[in-house]
């Protein structure tokens, strides 16, 4: 402050006091208690006391001050203001992003109308997608392929049926699998003629024209019924000649030493026989009226019911007249069927037609 006017001193100096002495300014002393003011006591004109420090006489009063007052200790504010001002920052920069942040846009497919909340965070409002904009896509979605294991081969059915009018002749079905045994074959449109080429003389039960009927990869059933018309009986010799026989044999074994066979003569003879291992067993005979003469000899309809246990045979002679013979099994199964001849000369032969197997 600048000097002002002294009393009964004259005027003071650059600091002049009311008295004309010189007047020591008030100066707060910092000491580690803090602030010191001077005061009024004892034979010293002025003394220095802490500001904290109580007066102990009251003589000894800290005068009233009327000028600044001290400033608070700010070391003590700065980390609270910091994290204050460090929060008003994040505040702050979560608005301005919140208000400024550009909508997402829709993924890719089918559109959703867009929310309240989208509305509002965006700058502009977007109108929402029409119905039809909202069902086509906006990419065609790649369908996924699959791998498909490759499909398991069909089992081929069981062949039950073989109807044949001449059997053994242009057969058209690969599955049925016919061969001659010691035999020859023709083959006509009224049937298959077999004929012997080995006579009784060189072996006997062993010498039967054979023409075998088998199924590939299948084992013929236990079962069966097979039926077919017999005629062309004949015979070379003219002596002790029935005309000529044929007939079938069923059960038979692989290697052909066991089977089952009936055969019927021109002249109404009907046998049946058993051989097990080349040995003959059970035989029966029946006889029956010659039929018709159709060409050289007489024609028969024959029907063999076959099962593991018995063979049973039937035969007509085509015009009211038939036999039936029941035979024990020479065993319950058949590797093949075989249409024989069975007259004992070579050069004999047996016509077969209208063949007909039937499983069950």
């Amino acid at each position: 402050m600048r000097g002002g006017v002294g009393g009964g001193g004259g005027s003071g100096g650059a600091f002049g006091g009311l008295g004309g002495d010189p007047v020591t300014p008030v100066v707060p002393s910092q000491g580690l208690g803090g602030p010191s003011f001077p005061v009024q006591g004892g034979t010293d004109r002025w003394k220095f006391r802490p500001a904290s420090a109580k007066v102990s006489s009251p003589t000894h009063e800290m005068p009233q001050v009327t000028g600044a007052r001290p400033e608070p200790d700010r070391s003590r504010l700065m980390p609270a203001l910091a994290a204050a001002a460090v929060l008003l920052v994040l505040v702050t920069a979560g608005l301005v992003y919140g208000l400024t942040r550009p909508a997402s846009p829709p993924p890719a497919g089918l559109q959703q109308p867009p929310t309240s909340s989208s509305i509002l965070d965006s700058q502009a409002p977007t109108a929402a997608p029409t119905p039809s904009a909202a069902a086509t896509p906006t990419a065609s979605p790649t369908p996924v392929t699959q791998s498909q294991a490759p499909p398991k081969p069909s089992a081929v059915p069981p062949l039950t049926v073989v109807n044949r009018k001449a059997p053994g002749c242009s057969e058209g079905d690969s599955r049925v699998v016919w061969a001659t045994v010691k035999a020859g074959k023709a083959c006509a449109a009224g049937g298959t003629t077999v004929s012997k080429t080995v006579g009784w003389d060189q072996e006997y039960q062993q010498s039967y024209a054979q023409l075998r009927m088998s199924i590939k990869n299948q084992q013929l059933p236990g079962s069966y019924t097979v039926s077919f018309t017999i005629g062309g009986l004949s015979g070379p010799e003219t002596v002790n000649n029935r005309g000529g026989c044929g007939g079938l044999a069923v059960h038979t074994s692989s290697n052909g030493a066991t089977y089952d066979y009936f055969n019927v003569c021109a002249d109404g003879w009907v046998e049946t026989l058993r051989v097990v291992n080349n040995v003959s067993g059970d035989n029966q005979q029946r006889q029956i009226t010659p039929g018709p003469v159709e060409g050289i000899s007489p024609t028969y309809s024959v029907v063999v019911n076959v099962n593991p246990s018995a063979m049973q045979v039937t035969v007509s002679n085509r015009v009211g007249q038939s036999v039936t013979i029941t035979s024990q099994a020479a065993g319950p199964s058949t590797a093949y069927l075989a249409l024989i001849t069975t007259w004992r000369n070579i050069g004999a032969t047996a016509r077969f037609s209208d063949f007909t197997f039937s499983a069950g």
